[in-house]
Order: structure tokens, then C-alpha cells, then sequence
């Protein structure tokens, strides 16, 4: 009676070893295939610009996490090369000029800067000789820096100077914080915070004072202050304590901003801090009638 199903058995044993097989080879192909597929596709995406530039600047992460291939422009101008290295020493004030003037142009409209311009801005006044002299001389000396930190080319096409650098390996804050300017009515709190962190270093450029600079000193501070002052006045606003922050940063751009105060003061308020919101109006008050030689027109009561 044992017969049979021994028979049964030995015969099913081989067709159930090689399903098993079959399966393992399909799992595997099915693994490469995945693989292959998630690995395009990260490529590509690192190569397509996004639609939404806030979406290319994670919220969770901090906008730079090392100083490795690293440019600030946002306080001190400091460049650190692919180990960590700062050498912004190795510019001298001529070739620190004509890097900043190529890479806030090229930044800015992806183009870089005209050749005439250029030359009309570092060296007017002089010979067409010793004009191109002096740019010969200087761009030799700021591509033989370049060439040295990679991933960063300088470049003439279509009579513009330019700076290319490949962002999957350079962090530039400027670049960083153009992104987040675009989309400047999308922002959260999140993204609020990356550009607080991002201009917490100082104003832009703040050590450097070229005439052609102040165009872009000025038009950045207008957005920072707009883009804290639209955000705060949204509804995705509701940590007093955050907009406090907020208020105080742009103070530092502009001491008798009325919106600012206005919203420290309410946010102080709704904190049960009234004493304190009470003395920020009083300073408010005391150095809007320093600057503007007037008193300021509204009580403490009508602001809150």
C-alpha cells in the first residue's frame, strides 16, 4: 500500500527542484531589470530640469553639508575646493573681481557677461592693446585655478564670458538661492527655513563693494525682504516664534520695515508676551523717528 505514493513522490521531487530554480531566475532577472531601470532614470533625472525649482532643494536637509565644492557669496566670498579646501587665497583682487563679475552673470541668466562690458567694467579707460593684455593675462591665470578644482569651466561663446559648473557637484548658494526666489508664492515653512539658513551668513557679498555689485545687492535684498513678508503674511504662517525670526531678519535689511514690526509684535502678543511686544513697537517708533525725523503714525493698540 506504501508503494504508490513512494512513486508519486519521487517522480513530483525533480519538477518541484527545477520550479524552484525557474523562479530564483525570474526573481533575478526581474532584480536586474529594476535595478537597470531605477539607475536610468536617476541619471536622467540629474540631467532634466525640474518644473518647480523648489522641488530640486530637499526641505529635510540642510543646503550645504560640507564644504566640499562649495562657493558662498552670501557673507564673506569663500570657495573650497573637492576636498574641503578653502582657497579663496589664491585669488588676488583683480582675478576675485573677474570671477565674481563672470559667475554672479553667468548665475544669474546662464549666459555670463558680455565681452565689451567686461572689459569696460575691469580695465576702462585703457588702450585697446593694454585692455587686451591685461584680459589675456587674467583669464590664463583664473582657468589655470579652475582647472584644478574640476567640474567648473570657463568658457567664451556667442561673445560672452561665461562660468559652467556641473551642480551635481557644486553647491553655490546663490545658485541655491535663485531657485528658491522663483517659486517664491509656493513656499513652506520648510523651504522658508532653507533660505533663512542660506542668508543667515550675512548679506550678499557684504565685504565687497564694486559699483557694478550694487544692482545685485539691492535687488536681493528686496526679494529676501519680500519673500520672508508674503510668506509671513500667508496662511501656511502659523508659528509665532518662527515669525519672529522672521521679523528680526528683516530688520537687518531694512530697521523700519512697518510689516515687520507688525508682525513681531502680533506674534509676541500671541505668545502672552505683551511687555516685549510692547518695548519691539517702542524701538520701532523710537529709530523710525531718528531716520525719517517724524513720529510714527499709529498707536500700539491699532497695530495688534
Amino acid at each position: 500500500m506504501e508503494g504508490p505514493p513512494l512513486e508519486v513522490l519521487k517522480s513530483s521531487s525533480p519538477v518541484k527542484h527545477s520550479t524552484f530554480w525557474l523562479f530564483m531566475g525570474l526573481a533575478v532577472l526581474v532584480g536586474l531589470l529594476t535595478g537597470g531601470l531605477v539607475l536610468y532614470l536617476h541619471r536622467r533625472k540629474r540631467h532634466i530640469p525640474t518644473d518647480d525649482p523648489i522641488k530640486a532643494l530637499e526641505p529635510d536637509k540642510k543646503l550645504s553639508v560640507s564644504n566640499s565644492n562649495t562657493i558662498f557669496l552670501f557673507g564673506d566670498f569663500q570657495i573650497f575646493d573637492r576636498d574641503g579646501a578653502d582657497i579663496t587665497k589664491l585669488f588676488t583682487p583683480l582675478l576675485k573681481e573677474l570671477f565674481l563679475l563672470l559667475l554672479v552673470n553667468s548665475v544669474k541668466n546662464g549666459r555670463g557677461l558680455y565681452a565689451e562690458k567686461l572689459d569696460e567694467i575691469l580695465w576702462f579707460g585703457r588702450s585697446e592693446q593694454s585692455v587686451r593684455n591685461n584680459r589675456s593675462v587674467n583669464m590664463a591665470k583664473l582657468k589655470s585655478i579652475l582647472e584644478s578644482i574640476e567640474h567648473c569651466q570657463l568658457l567664451k561663446e556667442a561673445g560672452y564670458w561665461k562660468l559652467e559648473f556641473d551642480y551635481d557637484f557644486w553647491y553655490v548658494d546663490y545658485h541655491s538661492y535663485l531657485d528658491l526666489i522663483q517659486a517664491k508664492e509656493k513656499l513652506d515653512e520648510q523651504h522658508i527655513r532653507l533660505l533663512f539658513e542660506l542668508a543667515q551668513r550675512g548679506n550678499f557679498l557684504s565685504n565687497h563693494n564694486y559699483e557694478w555689485l550694487d544692482q545685485f545687492k539691492a535687488e536681493i535684498s528686496n526679494e529676501v525682504i519680500d519673500v520672508f513678508l508674503i510668506y509671513a503674511h500667508s496662511a501656511k504662517a502659523h508659528n509665532p516664534e518662527f515669525l519672529i525670526q522672521i521679523a528680526n531678519f528683516v530688520f537687518n535689511f531694512d530697521q523700519v520695515s512697518e510689516e515687520a514690526m507688525i508682525i513681531k509684535c502680533r506674534a509676541l502678543s500671541s505668545l502672552g508676551k505683551h511687555s516685549l511686544a510692547k518695548k519691539a513697537f517702542d524701538v520701532f517708533i523710537k529709530d523710525y523717528r531718528l531716520i525719517y525725523n517724524e513720529d510714527f503714525n499709529k498707536n500700539f493698540n491699532e497695530i495688534i
